[in-house]
């Protein structure tokens, strides 16, 4: 749990045993492709899997045109480029992980905001848990058509055929 909520702009680097370890988010902020293979890794066809992936909120990274005209590696700033980065790793990861699964099989829900919400702004809780609902809300039924119904018999692994 120390590593996992190790994010370097508010906790330090969590130290087990000679490891150092941050965030997920630092290379997987949005798992979902990650899930996807631990899957078949234990032994799930990758036609079995069927993915609902909750994001944990958006805002979309835009530059201004003027601006964007004169940027270059070295004027996006660290904020920039850590933001930029992210957006990337968890955009290309959606459309991976749609790819591999079909539209049919995978869903990502995310609440899109118009400005960043901070990690630690307590200020906002009402706009994520009215943004929450209404996600909720405009998704249940087609969260409940395509991955509530029909509900595999199969065990949680498949020790049984991978002699596990």
């Amino acid at each position: 749990a120390r590593a996992t909520s190790a994010a370097p702009t508010f906790f330090k680097t969590a130290k087990i045993k000679d490891s150092y370890l941050v965030d997920g988010g630092m290379w997987a902020n949005n798992p979902s492709l990650v899930g996807v293979v631990e899957a078949t890794r234990c032994g799930f066809d990758i036609g079995e899997i069927n993915l609902l992936s909750l994001g944990t909120g958006n805002t979309v990274f835009q530059v201004e045109q003027n601006k964007a005209n004169k940027m270059n590696l070295f004027n996006w700033g660290i904020g920039g480029l850590v933001e930029l980065s992210f957006e990337v790793q968890s955009q290309s990861v959606h459309n991976i992980t749609n790819c591999l699964l079909s539209p049919e099989r995978y869903l990502r829900l995310q609440l899109n905001f118009k400005a960043n919400i901070g990690l630690d702004d307590v200020s906002r809780l009402g706009d994520l848990r009215a943004g929450a609902q209404d996600l909720h809300r405009n998704s249940k039924e087609d969260i409940k058509r395509r991955f509530l119904t029909n509900i595999s018999n199969n065990p949680s692994y498949k020790e049984e055929q991978n002699g596990m």
